[in-house]
């Protein structure tokens, strides 16, 4: 299996240890905010707090999806 890591070395999207949604999550979330819905609407579509789909969303935690 192969695990993604970033220039550092360290892993990166749901490769992460402390991952807990999956990169398509992550993925969808992006673009339906990207097609204008906001982060409540996202999360609830999602399954995920509308707090951690800004964070996605902004690239505050997530950086690689």
């Amino acid at each position: 299996m192969t695990v993604r890591r970033n220039h550092t070395g360290h892993r990166v999207g749901e490769d992460h240890q402390r991952a807990k949604a999956p990169d398509d999550v992550v993925r969808r979330a992006r673009e339906l905010n990207a097609g204008g819905l906001g982060y409540k609407r996202i999360g609830k579509i999602v399954n995920a707090p509308a707090r951690t789909v800004a964070d996605w969303c902004r690239y505050d935690t997530r950086w690689s999806a």
